[in-house]
């Protein structure tokens, strides 16, 4: 091999390795950006005293962070309200990533009321997900509370009694349209979550063995 053929490969490698270090400095610069986006929600969260919560589209554009970042027990939690708040398909791997989280538990009952009955449903779901013996702990302490309604008894009767979904699909035959209606949504919402979890560990599955 000639000198110009040599100096024509080196070339070559030299260019590849420049676009692919200008891919990875691409990549790094949007998981910076969406760790600034993420914290500045987060953030927010914790001063308005757990009220505020991203819009559905600003929590989509930060999702990608999220499945990819070691978050703290607090960060997990305030992720798994945003997918409860908008019935979003990353519901049941963030209620999986959560699932030994007692602080999710304590933010997740606090939906149960003052959501809307869909943000209720699915929050009821959640926490029928979670392990019984810490939610039915976590539900002993706070049941004698006075600002603990009927109704929430109710919905704590079908988390521990793992009975919700079976509560939703009869009133999706409601003759109630708009119970019907909201019922089925969540349904659906549920099962696109299971889904779309399930993907995600396939992939996960293919890459590790891919490596």
């Amino acid at each position: 091999m000639d000198i110009l053929a040599v100096v024509s490969v080196l070339i070559g490698i030299v260019t590849g390795l420049l676009v692919l270090a200008e891919k990875i400095l691409g990549i790094f610069s949007r998981i910076k950006h969406y760790k600034k986006m993420f914290d500045k929600y987060y953030n927010n969260w914790k001063e308005s005293g757990h009220e505020f919560l991203p819009s559905h589209n600003e929590f989509r554009k930060v999702l990608k962070y999220i499945e990819k970042s070691r978050l703290t027990k607090d960060e997990l939690a305030f992720s798994l309200l945003c997918a409860l708040q908008y019935g979003d398909k990353s519901l049941n791997y963030l209620i999986e990533r959560n699932m030994n989280n007692k602080k999710a538990i304590a933010y997740t009952i606090e939906f149960l009321s003052g959501k809307g009955i869909r943000v209720k449903w699915r929050a009821e779901y959640a926490l029928s997900k979670f392990p019984q013996s810490n939610v039915k702990s976590y539900i002993e302490q706070i049941k004698e509370c006075r600002l603990i309604t009927d109704e929430i008894k109710e919905s704590f009767q079908r988390i521990l009694t793992q009975s919700v979904e079976e509560y939703l699909i009869n009133l999706s035959k409601s003759t109630d349209q708009r119970m019907k209606d909201y019922s089925s949504q969540v349904i659906g919402q549920i099962q696109a979550g299971i889904v779309s979890a399930k993907l995600k560990k396939i992939i996960q599955k293919n890459r590790f063995i891919s490596i």
